[in-house]
């Protein structure tokens, strides 16, 4: 009988895809799936309501596609039972490549099990944009690490528990992590083998990033999604020339990472040229860049793991700080 976990590992290449497709990333192969596709707009489904976090990947990931591809990508909004209603309109739907979907765990994973009679088969009626794409990795990104939940405080142990109880994984002891709007309280639930992981982050503060997010967003969500690759060095440089751009990391992070790791000059001037974070835990090493925040405070982080089981929260307050600051930049003087 299959599990909660083997349903959600079979659909992390679903998730892969439309993370990957959001920085545009290799997925102007599939034109080669029919010579004559795209002959005109392309539709995307998106199963929840405007304004949501998968609202906003698939605006992202839409406007990308469309530059890519030379037609327009219409987003229509199918909100209903939990994201079903619009996931059942595209498994409905005439196999033609005219009408994709942007779905997530609870789409094809949870309505599996939650519902008595799910409206679709989350295995069989779809065929994932990356299978199709062949090698979507233009950029060296391979999987999805993990993915950042923002959620009220209130909620964290609702959450915590909802998870547990659905999936088998182990949880860690909570971390406080230093936001310059307050603390925010950070959980990973996580799979022995690391398939799986979730970072739930709330506050009791209002004035936290977290905290700005969820009211923008009018309750809990995915903030941020973790992409994996095996040289983070060459995939910033690729995206840099994709045009991503990058959050910027104060000079003086590097100036104390000198100061405290044996890492030689060379190696800390590539660390800085790239706005890459480095940790350290004996010999196993952790590299993480991340991207500018995007519309409704979502972002995306890349990451490169030597042997290293953490997430980098020695520098979570470097890019908390970073990210306030480029806000503050960019907000409009208050008079």
């Amino acid at each position: 009988m299959q599990t909660w976990e083997d349903t959600l590992k079979k659909r992390l290449h679903v998730r892969n895809a439309c993370a990957l497709g959001v920085l545009g990333l290799g997925l102007s192969v599939i034109v080669a799936t029919a010579q004559n596709w795209p002959a005109r707009f392309i539709t995307m489904i998106v199963p929840f309501g405007a304004g949501s976090g998968t609202d906003v990947v698939a605006r992202v990931f839409g406007a990308q596609l469309s530059e890519t591809l030379g037609k327009q990508i219409v987003i229509e909004n199918v909100a209903g039972a939990g994201g079903t209603v619009g996931v059942g309109r595209v498994a409905k739907s005439p196999p033609d490549g005219y009408q994709f979907v942007i779905g997530a765990v609870d789409t094809f994973a949870q309505s599996q099990y939650l519902f008595k009679n799910p409206p679709y088969d989350s295995v069989t009626d779809f065929e994932p944009v990356a299978d199709r794409a062949g090698d979507f990795t233009g950029a060296g990104l391979t999987s999805v690490d993990h993915v950042s939940q923002s959620m009220f405080y209130e909620e964290m142990l609702t959450w915590l528990l909802f998870y547990i109880s659905l999936l088998d994984v182990r949880k860690t002891p909570v971390q406080n992590v230093i936001d310059p709007g307050g603390v925010v309280q950070s959980q990973v639930v996580a799979t022995e083998d690391g398939a799986v992981r979730l970072i739930l982050n709330a506050s009791q503060s209002r004035q936290t990033q977290s905290s700005r997010f969820l009211t923008d967003m009018f309750g809990s969500g995915i903030q941020h999604i973790a992409l994996a690759t095996a040289d983070i060095s060459a995939t910033v440089e690729r995206l840099k020339a994709s045009g991503v751009e990058l959050l910027p990391i104060p000079e003086n992070y590097y100036e104390d990472l000198e100061a405290r790791t044996d890492l030689s000059e060379d190696e800390i001037e590539r660390l800085r040229a790239g706005n890459i974070l480095y940790d350290r835990e004996g010999a196993a090493e952790f590299f993480q860049v991340y991207t500018k925040t995007l519309e409704n405070g979502f972002f995306f982080e890349i990451v490169e793991r030597r042997g290293y089981e953490g997430f980098g929260a020695v520098n979570a307050p470097i890019r908390l700080a970073a990210q306030t600051r480029l806000a503050l930049s960019a907000s409009p003087p208050q008079f």
